[in-house]
């Protein structure tokens, strides 16, 4: 999917799994979780990370999940790590 101005292939995406940070600062972003084809929220540490990671589920839905294709589950996994 297309996001922060790079391509990230929906292949290459069932790849990056999720990454919270190392940092402790935990903000709510959601995430493009590629087995359900929905975005999930999850907490972010605040720093490093990686590129599987949105401010709105609008944005991640937009990005990942329409550009797939295919049509989200019914119901769709919520994660949240601390």
């Amino acid at each position: 999917c297309l996001h922060g101005g790079r391509l990230l292939l929906l292949l290459t995406l069932t790849l990056v799994i999720l990454d919270p940070g190392p940092c402790r600062e935990y903000v709510v972003k959601w995430y493009y979780d590629a087995t359900a084809n929905g975005c999930a929220q999850f907490w972010f540490g605040g720093c490093l990370g990686n590129d599987n990671q949105f401010e709105t589920e609008k944005s991640c839905r937009e990005t990942c999940v329409k550009l797939s294709g295919i049509q989200p589950a019914v119901e769709e996994v919520f994660r949240s790590f601390i």
